[in-house]
């Protein structure tokens, strides 16, 4: 399969604004198959360049799922625009589903923006750090972008993979000690009626992250969420 060409016209049918055709352009042109990643939400497409840019295009009414301000300057106000919170962040994967959206950087942090289902009034804390301890850190302080912070047993974690669900989120994180991998876990948060989130019962909503205790210590490889549901692929061998 050949590599996708775009041209001027494809870009206008496409609504990618002409300050971001550059750098997408050249991303998208340089990339083999299978390379480029979009996914998609209620109100957003979100796109994965192999450079590790984020872009997203969609409801302009919905800011906070766009993950940045709609350009209302432009005669273009929903087309495809980097997420400039991440723009000196490369990611190397994007997961979305009902009104949310997250990132994962190079190096394991992980990133979300958007909001709660319409009629759902409660959010999960990683949308809204200021509710979970009164107040945010000013320097990762973001109006549509939050940055996850993810502890195991009180230490800081690196998050190794994540997927999204119609209102819920599933993050797999390990800690790590002179380079060696010491405790390794999945945590859920958000909607649980379905039992999606795997920490027993059906709890009707969860707003912080709470650990999945029967996957601790497992090697999770890999975490994809379906509406309300959640599938992980496990390393038996180790």
């Amino acid at each position: 399969m050949s590599n996708p060409t775009f041209n001027s016209a494809h870009d206008e049918a496409y609504n990618v604004p002409k300050e971001a055709r550059p750098h997408l352009y050249h991303s998208i042109k340089s990339c083999g198959p299978g390379d480029l990643h979009v996914v998609a939400n209620a109100t957003t497409f979100t796109l994965l360049t192999p450079d590790g840019a984020v872009y997203t295009y969609g409801d302009p009414r919905y800011p906070r799922c766009l993950g940045r301000p709609p350009n209302h300057n432009s005669s273009n106000p929903s087309g495809f625009e980097e997420i400039e919170y991440l723009s000196h962040t490369p990611c190397r994967k994007i997961a979305s589903a009902g009104w949310m959206t997250g990132a994962l950087s190079n190096d394991g942090e992980l990133f979300i923006w958007g909001q709660s289902e319409p009629g759902v009034d409660k959010a999960i804390a990683a949308l809204n750090p200021s509710s979970a301890n009164g107040e945010e850190e000013e320097d990762e302080a973001d109006e549509f972008v939050k940055v996850v912070k993810v502890t195991v047993d009180g230490a800081d974690a690196t998050v190794t993979d994540f997927g999204i669900g119609t209102g819920h989120l599933v993050v797999v994180a390990r800690v790590e000690e002179d380079g060696e991998v010491v405790k390794r876990a999945v945590l859920a948060c958000g909607q649980g009626e379905s039992g999606q989130l795997g920490i027993g019962g059906r709890p009707e909503f969860v707003g912080n992250l709470m650990e999945i205790e029967a996957l601790r210590d497992m090697d999770v490889t890999g975490v994809m969420c379906g509406g309300r549901s959640s599938f992980l692929a496990v390393n038996l061998m180790r």
